[in-house]
């Protein structure tokens, strides 16, 4: 168990993160994939609040993989 809440805390400070670069970052198109990054997350969020650990970091790591997808440089 400890093993999967450190997996998500450190997956919730990628996020974090991310959702810092894309708030920076300012482009239009980026903008608009990190919406759907960001709406990954806040669902992963929900979930481990519920505590569906598993579901919320496939949740997580799509956020993850989205945001990477648009702005490799993340």
């Amino acid at each position: 168990m400890s093993k999967v809440m450190s997996i998500i805390c450190s997956l919730l400070v990628s996020c974090s993160l991310i959702a810092t670069s894309a708030l920076a970052a300012g482009s239009g198109s980026y903008h608009s994939s990190s919406s759907s990054a960001k709406k990954l997350y806040n669902q992963g969020v929900v979930l481990m609040k519920d505590k569906e650990f598993a579901k919320a970091e496939k949740k997580f790591r799509s956020a993850i993989k989205k945001n990477s997808n648009t702005n490799p440089e993340n």
